[in-house]
């Protein structure tokens, strides 16, 4: 067997291949893809390109990452596993939701602990957010966190940081452990009767995992709680 069929990122570009070179409405620019390229890449390979900081607009919480940020990591999972379908309520946008992820966070460490998560109801995630913009699809959001809270008990003693660590800094790795654990980051389709695979999510979350310090330190000790100050974690 093929070591590409087990690789989530060569299923992404297979099935998406398959869709743009059968698609009848839609088509791809060849040459301006391999310029846009060429813009973005030195003559050695490296992107020279200057992207923006995550946290650029002060969105997000971020508040432990000099320290190894287990609890950033774990703000970054509760995020992505709830960053989709924004559009049926007006003016409810992407920093709508990082912005009150990180406010409750701020409000009470203890909010995203693997063993809350499992158990949030409706109600409580609701709270979380303005009332005059509420999140739609407020039962699958609860499903999805739920079993993100579940997934890091069973498998991770609590801890994204430590399904980061579990890659060992590959970055397919954890697009395979996110995948495996987490049923709400399989995004696939059917197109002409094939499976078409995504995972924009999974790979979302991933890129920003590994931007964070902790992907490339020692391991964290187990801790379900979070709720305990991290002064036990070195660089």
């Amino acid at each position: 067997m093929s070591s590409n069929v087990l690789n989530p990122m060569y299923q992404v570009r297979s099935s998406c291949g398959r869709v743009a070179e059968s698609a009848s409405h839609v088509s791809l620019d060849e040459t301006a893809i391999e310029t846009y390229a060429d813009s973005i890449h030195s003559k050695d390979g490296k992107v020279v390109l200057d992207g923006v900081d995550w946290d650029a607009s002060g969105w997000h919480y971020d508040a432990d990452v000099k320290s190894n940020g287990p609890l950033t990591c774990q703000y970054v999972f509760v995020m992505d596993a709830l960053n989709f379908c924004f559009w049926p309520t007006p003016q409810l946008e992407y920093d709508t939701l990082a912005l009150s992820l990180k406010a409750q966070l701020e409000q009470d460490v203890t909010a995203f602990d693997a063993n809350k998560l499992a158990r949030i109801t409706a109600q409580e995630l609701s709270s979380w957010f303005p009332s005059a913009l509420p999140l739609p699809q407020i039962d699958e959001r609860v499903v999805r966190l739920q079993e993100l809270g579940q997934a890091l008990l069973d498998s991770f003693d609590g801890l994204a940081a430590n399904m980061v660590r579990a890659a060992g800094g590959s970055a397919i790795r954890l697009v395979q452990l996110v995948l495996q654990h987490i049923p709400g980051f399989r995004d696939t389709s059917v197109y002409k009767g094939r499976m078409v695979h995504f995972y924009k999510r999974a790979q979302v979350c991933v890129r920003v995992s590994f931007s964070l310090p902790l992907s490339l330190s020692p391991s964290l000790p187990s801790r379900t709680n979070l709720s305990s100050p991290p002064t036990d974690i070195g660089r």
